[in-house]
């Protein structure tokens, strides 16, 4: 589950959350968006300045416009006061959502200052830190920071939507329907009616939850367009596992047509679709999505996937392309573990299984990453790997997950029958 967008930015219908959890005025927008990012396995992380060996070191080509972007974000000072910092960071980590750049979230954590190591920070502070803490994967910690929020402020629906987030994130959905149930009167109804969709879509609830955030949709048209986005890639999520494709295109095009609107570059949302599209051999519909987001890890990776897909089919250029990002991929692998960042295990995992046919390597990876986090995508991952390994007792958790779920997914039944087949 990945929450974009923003309840606080408020109509009449959808009253937006302050830092406390409180509704507020629209003007005062986006910080639940700021707050509730869900960002999957492919998150980017906030980590400490790297400094290279040389000035003439390339870290990464950007367009104009996003380094522009980044120029000033740099430019900020460290205000002196705790709220004025509060503010910055989610001002940094809200720039980081609406360009996809991930350097925006290591500059929020940079302008939270002390507080970042802060024992018992203020509760803006613990909201801010703990969506940072999530995009790191460090979800021991944020779960402490909101549950400290939490028993200060029990009805604070910003701690109860980051929370229920990441349970998700970890393969218990079950334990995020209180937490979604508690937006109940202190959210707007689309942020609601898809989290608790989102619960129903993996907890063998599917359809009805699917229907109810096409319902809430249609019902709240002039919702915030960031909450419409996350709302509708949520329901194409959940009509793919269904086997809807019909509605999962619908959907798809609608969040894209959206973001597109906004100017957001939601690059969950380009990557859900992309993988999407693979699974249907829609290769060039990808090139065509992805052009000049090469930039993004996880969009690179599905670049080089469709590139593949097209030298299947006889394109001879393609196949050269696909290596070339596939070395790209590899150094940037490569220099997240040098500078010690928590690595994206789904991704390389990912990477090594279809573009390197390496089962072996891709089987470690993917048992790595499910012992972080417990997707669809994530249970999909393990199970093709541990197909292509032969080893049938590493798909054996994600049995046990699925019966426990009762998640229904026509991804990953097909995948458990030929493992229950294979010799």
């Amino acid at each position: 589950m990945t929450v974009v967008g923003g309840a606080e930015q408020s109509d009449g219908t959808q009253a937006p959350l302050s830092a406390g959890g409180r509704k507020r005025r629209s003007g005062s927008a986006k910080s639940l968006a700021a707050l509730a990012l869900s960002l999957s396995a492919w998150a980017a992380h906030a980590a400490e300045p790297y400094t290279p060996s040389s000035s003439d070191t390339v870290l990464l080509q950007r367009a104009a416009g996003a380094a522009k972007a980044l120029r000033e974000a740099r430019g900020l000072s460290l205000p002196s006061d705790p709220a004025s910092r509060v503010a910055a960071a989610q001002a940094a980590i809200d720039r980081g959502r609406s360009t996809g750049d991930p350097r925006y979230f290591g500059q929020a954590q940079a302008l939270l200052g002390s507080d970042w190591t802060a024992p018992s920070p203020s509760l803006p502070v613990r909201l801010v830190r703990a969506t940072l803490l999530q995009q790191r994967h460090d979800f021991a910690a944020a779960l402490a920071d909101l549950d400290a929020v939490l028993a200060t402020d029990a009805r604070n629906a910003q701690a109860h939507l980051i929370r229920a987030n990441i349970r998700m994130v970890q393969g218990e959905p079950q334990r995020a329907r209180p937490d979604c149930a508690a937006l109940i009167g202190q959210a707007g109804l689309l942020v609601t009616a898809t989290c608790i969709g989102t619960v129903g879509g993996l907890t063998g609830q599917a359809k009805s939850a699917l229907q109810a955030i096409e319902l809430t949709l249609a019902r709240e048209p002039e919702a915030p367009r960031q909450i419409r986005i996350w709302a509708l890639t949520q329901a194409a999520e959940i009509a793919e596992r269904l086997g809807d494709l019909p509605r999962a295109t619908e959907h798809y095009a609608t969040a894209l047509a959206e973001a597109t609107a906004a100017g957001e570059n939601d690059v969950y949302l380009k990557a859900a679709y992309a993988d999407f599209l693979l699974d249907q051999q829609r290769s060039a519909e990808v090139k065509t999505l992805l052009a000049g987001e090469a930039d993004f890890d996880p969009l690179l990776l599905r670049l080089a996937l469709a590139e593949q897909q097209l030298a299947a089919a006889g394109d001879s250029k393609a196949s050269g392309a696909a290596a070339l990002h596939l070395k790209a991929l590899q150094e940037r692998h490569a220099l997240v573990a040098s500078r010690g960042d928590p690595p994206h295990r789904r991704e390389q995992g990912m990477a090594a299984l279809h573009l390197q046919r390496d089962a072996k390597a891709a089987l470690v990876l993917a048992q790595q990453n499910w012992a972080e986090q417990r997707e669809p995508a994530d249970a999909r991952l393990l199970l093709q790997a541990a197909l292509a390994a032969g080893d049938h007792a590493a798909a054996e958790p994600v049995r046990v997950w699925m019966l426990s779920t009762k998640i229904e997914d026509v991804r990953l039944k097909p995948l458990l029958v030929q493992l229950d087949a294979a010799p």
